[in-house]
């Protein structure tokens, strides 16, 4: 396992940085690898490394997607100071549940998650508040 992990380690990092076979070849030989076995893994490499750096930039550098989003708004009573003479006292909160894929652009499905959280109006203003300039900062960036 042990082996395993430190050749995919070698292999995912060249990619990573787009490391040309005969210097992979060096690094592997210098880490003890024999030098006909350096050469079998820097030729499958060199083979599959355009593949490799696909799956690598589709997995690697990603945004999760809103997949869906509902929301209620309610109204919560509730009586303070005792059963006896208490004060009705209200309060207005909104629950959101969104479902976000963590992982989009994997052709399996990807895998959506569910968040549910509640808010009060307020705070709801203020992240959609933050939201909009946090897009707005995003789309100067692009342009």
């Amino acid at each position: 396992k042990g082996a395993i992990a430190a050749v995919h380690f070698m292999i995912t990092s060249a990619a990573k940085y787009d490391v040309e076979d005969k210097v992979l070849i060096q690094e592997i030989q210098q880490l003890g690898l024999p030098k006909e076995n350096s050469e079998t893994v820097a030729k499958q490499y060199r083979e599959n490394k355009d593949a490799l750096r696909d799956q690598l930039e589709a997995t690697s550098y990603r945004i999760s997607k809103l997949v869906d989003c509902s929301w209620r708004a309610d109204q919560i009573l509730a009586v303070a100071g005792g059963e006896s003479g208490g004060n009705i006292v209200s309060e207005k909160v909104v629950s959101l549940k969104l479902s976000v894929d963590s992982q989009p652009g994997i052709t399996s499905g990807g895998k959506v998650d569910s968040v549910s959280f509640e808010v009060s109006p307020e705070n709801l203003d203020l992240l959609i508040l933050e939201l909009s300039q946090a897009q707005q900062m995003m789309n100067d960036i692009n342009a």
